[in-house]
Parts: C-alpha cells; sequence; structure tokens
C-alpha cells in the first residue's frame, strides 16, 4: 500500500470512482458532494498544483485525497469551537475510497498516510472537515484521533464539521 502523487492519465479512473463514491453518499442522504463535485476541473487544479495523491494497492487505485498546505481559506473563521493550535496544517480534501473497496481500512490507511507525508514535511498538524450527513467519515476521524474542533463554512456556502489532529512528533 502506497500514497503516490496522482498523474494526469489518472484522472478518468478517479473520476469513476468520485462519481460511485457520490452515488452512494447519495443513496444515503449525504448530498455533501454535489452532482459535478469534485469534477474534472478541480481534480486538474489539484494536479496542477502537485496536491492530488493516490492510494495504491498492487498498481490498483483504491482511493484518493488533496493534501493542501494550509491557510485554507474555508479554515479562517470557526464558530461555536476552535482550532486545537495556530500551528502550520495541512488540509486534507475531497477524500474518497472506492465504494467498491470499503470496509477493508482503505479510508483509515489513506488518513494515515496522508498524515505520515505531512510529518515528512515536517507538517504536525491537519485539518479536515466533513457534512453533518457524512455519518461515516465522523466514526472514521473519530477513530482516527481527529478531535471535533467547531464549523466552518465550504466555499459552497454551506456548513460543515471541522476537525484537527495533531500529529506525534
Amino acid at each position: 500500500m502506497e500514497l503516490v502523487p496522482a498523474q494526469l492519465e489518472d484522472l478518468d479512473p478517479l473520476l469513476t470512482i468520485y462519481d460511485r463514491a457520490r452515488q452512494r453518499m447519495h443513496a444515503q442522504g449525504n448530498f455533501q458532494w454535489a452532482d459535478d463535485y469534485p469534477g474534472a476541473q478541480r481534480l486538474r487544479a489539484d494536479l496542477a498544483r502537485q496536491t492530488l495523491y493516490l492510494l495504491k494497492i498492487a498498481g490498483k487505485t483504491i482511493g484518493a485525497c488533496a493534501l493542501i498546505p494550509g491557510p485554507d481559506e474555508t479554515y479562517q473563521v470557526i464558530r461555536d469551537g476552535r482550532w486545537l493550535n495556530p500551528a502550520p496544517y495541512w488540509a486534507i480534501h475531497r477524500l474518497v475510497v472506492d465504494p467498491l473497496q470499503q470496509g477493508q481500512g482503505y479510508a483509515r490507511a489513506l488518513l494515515q498516510a496522508a498524515e505520515q507525508r505531512a510529518l515528512a514535511q515536517g507538517i504536525y498538524n491537519c485539518r479536515i472537515d466533513t457534512h453533518a450527513a457524512n455519518t461515516g467519515m465522523r466514526r472514521l476521524l473519530a477513530k482516527s484521533g481527529y478531535t471535533y474542533c467547531g464549523i466552518i463554512v465550504a466555499l459552497d456556502g454551506i456548513d460543515r464539521l471541522a476537525y484537527q489532529k495533531v500529529l506525534p512528533g
């Protein structure tokens, strides 16, 4: 299992994974990702910034996420709480595991790999947000040692639950 930077040729298979994940989310009543999110344009921007990473097992893409050095504009204001500290952080966005591979611990492995990459860059904090209806992600974050910090407003104008983890080191 490895976390590797995504390449342009990964875009189409990755869009398929995001589409399957979005359909599953919608079927569960979680509309965190609109019909076109994240979409090719956003993923191309992540590729151009070299912030899109893939979780691969035996060469097969299982999941992905964007690892974006802070500050993140949507994390500038938090209400009903506060961040654990003001230290430099990486924001983890667009975390996805192929629904055909879910239930095998890959989401947790993806988070851990992202954290290890942050540590390798001297970053000791990760922040992430999710929709209140995304109970699977909320459970994953709690099990993975993330602390609920408050509410942020995402770029789409909708409230998100915000979490932070201080990494050991």
